[in-house]
């Protein structure tokens, strides 16, 4: 999710020290944990499990089902988020002007909610599948790494747009399409590879 929606224009003032001071709340122990669990023989490969196997080293299983259900609570959180804000952008920004615009597709206009309930089950069916290909081969923050660097392609013309008045929907739209194919080549390509060697490693 890009985008704040803010109710007042002073809630600007309060977001740009608020919303820095919770990014570094939350990522303050990260450096320690990783650590921590790499001094005590932890593998870098596993670095995802380091917050489970911590407690779990030290005897301590309460703390770890706490972890477990705290992560398992984000992830679930960030799925439903994701998937809804999703879902009502298909619908919204792609489903509705096509029934404007194209005779064959203005039946849907009556029909909008069906409609975000297919791309919701669209997202997670596609996720899923992603999952299933590659993530078993990529870690959470390999995957993380190719989303967010897909979605910093379009920071560029956000930028542009805001602060250059020389700027254009061709250049905005050709820097994007530039960036996403060197996206593709450079961080999805390699994903795509690795699968690759690792199945055709399987086989033989």
């Amino acid at each position: 999710v890009t985008v704040v929606e803010n109710a007042d224009v002073t809630h600007l003032r309060t977001a740009m020290w608020l919303f820095p001071a919770y990014l570094l709340a939350i990522n303050v122990f990260v450096l320690p944990l990783a650590l921590g669990a790499l001094a005590l023989g932890g593998s870098p490969e596993s670095a995802d499990t380091f917050v489970l196997a911590l407690p779990l080293q030290a005897g301590q299983v309460a703390l770890s089902w706490a972890v477990f259900l705290g992560g398992f609570s984000a992830g679930l959180g960030m799925v439903v988020a994701e998937t809804t804000a999703l879902a009502t952008m298909i619908s919204n920004d792609l489903v509705a002007p096509a029934a404007e615009t194209w005779a064959p597709a203005r039946v849907l206009r009556r029909h909008l909610v069906p409609t975000r309930w297919a791309a919701a089950a669209l997202v997670l069916s596609a996720a899923f599948a992603y999952e299933r290909a590659f993530g078993t081969t990529s870690t959470l923050a390999s995957i993380g790494f190719v989303s967010f660097a897909a979605v910093m392609q379009l920071a560029p013309a956000l930028v542009g747009g805001l602060v250059w008045s020389g700027a254009s929907r061709a250049g905005a739209l050709a820097g994007m399409a530039a960036g996403f194919a060197t996206w593709a080549h450079t961080a999805v390509g390699p994903v795509l590879a690795a699968d690759n060697e690792e199945t055709i490693g399987a086989r033989i």
